[in-house]
């Protein structure tokens, strides 16, 4: 079996998740300087249960940890641990082969988005076991999707008075568009959406044998785990024959505590959260690193908008929401950087 820990992140428009580095802010805490855990409640549903035996029965090991769902002001799925676990130690281990394929390294996310469709619809036709994994991934239409901002209205992408976010979800929109036109009729449009957002939110790269381009890859239970910026979680494995992908422990970690990973590095920011994923990183990194991206006239612009015609929260609506937080978070930030 081969391992490496130096494993590729995903480019900017496939997501920021990737194998290979900790966290950006990784350092461990001690236990007196550990917030309040939330309260969880584990998922013992008939779909989890059916996804521990698929993982189980091709070897994977996730004793140590349960999918349980936590209260962090809302409900939140995620990955707990259940038991005590030391700083190096293995948290979970799924095998390559327990993974979905996606095809090899590519910039643009509706190839793989594509090769998911046929895999899910292929595993529906012949009852697969993969069936147990996609079952759980956050359905059409829902909330986890809904914040991003390929499925947001045009009026909600002009609101968001960051022309980078809105070219870039407007070129991406096209580029799913042409790809369903061109390869994916059996399939409708709002499926494909659906997919190319799943891969940009949720697939890993991974590298393969030596030679090999890296693969991009669902991990089941891997891509689970909920990002924290400051998470000391590492991720390590090969995607080959006889491969195994791993979750190791950056810092010790009680029970109770929930496991999470760092969607990309020190310089991911919400401009990109807000787009692949369809959340914002509360953190005040996560705002300087979007204004250290603008020069000082852009900068100044900005914030002369920003202080008098930002947009205004919306309680029934998650767009105008998302807008109004990443706004304010981005108005602080150049507030620090320029000293007003």
């Amino acid at each position: 079996m081969q391992s490496c820990s130096a494993l590729r992140h995903l480019r900017p428009c496939m997501g920021m998740k990737g194998f290979g580095a900790p966290g950006a802010g990784s350092k461990g805490k001690s236990r007196k300087a550990r917030k309040k855990l939330p309260d969880f409640e584990l998922d013992r549903s008939p779909e989890v249960l059916q996804l521990y035996d698929y993982l189980q029965d091709r070897g994977s090991e996730i004793h140590k940890v349960a999918i349980a769902t936590f209260d962090v002001g809302f409900k939140l799925r995620g990955v707990v641990a259940q038991q005590e676990i030391k700083k190096g130690e293995q948290i979970l281990m799924i095998p390559a082969e327990a993974s979905i394929n996606l095809g090899s390294e590519a910039g643009d996310p509706t190839l793989p988005a594509s090769a998911l469709l046929q895999t899910m619809s292929s595993a529906k036709a012949e009852n697969a076991a993969t069936q147990a994994y996609f079952q759980l991934l956050p359905p059409k239409g829902s909330s986890d999707c809904l914040g991003a901002t390929d499925f947001w209205p045009d009026e909600a992408l002009n609101a968001v008075a960051f022309e980078r976010i809105a070219t870039e979800t407007r070129r991406r929109k096209q580029s799913v568009k042409e790809r369903h036109e061109a390869r994916s009729q059996e399939f409708g449009m709002d499926d494909f959406s659906w997919a190319t957002w799943i891969v940009s939110s949720r697939v890993l790269t991974v590298q393969g044998d030596v030679g090999e381009r890296p693969k991009k890859l669902l991990i089941p239970f891997i891509d689970m785990c909920n990002h924290d910026r400051g998470s000391a979680q590492l991720l390590s494995g090969r995607a080959c024959a006889g491969g195994t992908l791993k979750v190791i422990a950056g810092r010790n970690m009680l029970p109770g505590e929930q496991v999470t990973i760092s969607y990309g590095d020190a310089l991911t920011g919400n401009d990109r959260f807000i787009q692949d994923y369809g959340f914002l990183d509360p953190s005040a990194a996560a705002y300087d690193v979007v204004a250290l991206r603008m020069d000082d006239a852009e900068k100044a612009s900005m914030l002369d908008y920003l202080q008098t015609d930002a947009v205004e929260p919306d309680g029934t609506s998650i767009h105008l929401r998302l807008i109004s937080e990443y706004q304010t978070g981005l108005r602080k930030a150049l507030e620090r950087d320029l000293g007003g």
